[in-house]
């Protein structure tokens, strides 16, 4: 009997070690998930799409002062952002902003001002269940977004 209660009793401390040891782990992934996004020095936006069900981020800038962009993309509850939309945008023109816009949530619009010298590395038009359209906008209203030169 008492050695029953010995074995039950390692297996609980075992048990509960465990659990600690996942909630620390789990901690400590979502500190540095949190810092991953929030380490950044430039323009940060986020936007939620109308059923709340998926997070659109737009960087701008960053540590060094470069001129990328990007529009990253999540579901609510996963924890992985998905890249969208890269590009570079040369010194001469460190006024280039991108405008994002959902129309329900299903339509991503991403409207870029003044955009002639844009390099693009992702540029992606779906992205599970959420078509992404990419326009330009100049003194006429807007145009559908030319792809100018796309690293893969």
């Amino acid at each position: 009997m008492q050695r029953k209660l010995k074995n039950i009793a390692k297996k609980a401390t075992l048990l509960v070690t465990a659990i600690a040891a996942a909630l620390c782990l789990f901690a400590l992934c979502f500190l540095l998930w949190r810092k991953y996004l929030f380490m950044h020095d430039g323009e940060v936006k986020q936007i939620w799409s109308p059923d709340h069900r998926v997070d659109v981020y737009y960087l701008a800038g960053g540590v060094t002062n470069s001129p990328f962009h990007k529009v990253l993309v999540r579901r609510r509850w996963d924890p992985f952002r998905h890249i969208l939309f890269s590009a570079t945008s040369s010194s001469d023109n460190p006024n280039l902003k991108l405008r994002l816009m959902w129309e329900d949530s299903h339509h991503l619009k991403v409207i870029c001002e003044t955009c002639d010298d844009l390099v693009q590395y992702t540029k992606l038009e779906n992205w599970d269940g959420v078509s992404v359209s990419y326009f330009e906008e100049n003194g006429n209203g807007l145009r559908p977004m030319k792809i100018r030169y796309v690293v893969r």
